[in-house]
């Protein structure tokens, strides 16, 4: 069983399972917390600041073009 403070990592494997995914649901929980936090820090988040939308897009599709 996951501790109290991995718990987010549960919730992230209910949305998704490994099959629908290019990565490991584990590996896309920390990605998404990794553009959560980094995106929420002004220094970090400049000179372009991204809005959800794009963050979304990111997490979503990636940067590459589709095929």
């Amino acid at each position: 069983a996951r501790q109290d403070g991995e718990m987010w990592l549960g919730i992230v494997s209910r949305l998704f399972g490994d099959d629908e995914l290019a990565v490991p649901v584990e590996t896309l929980a920390y990605y998404l917390r990794l553009l959560a936090f980094g995106s929420s820090i002004p220094m970090f988040n400049e000179p372009h600041p991204f809005d959800t939308d794009e963050l979304v897009g990111l997490a979503l599709h990636g940067a590459l073009p589709h095929a």
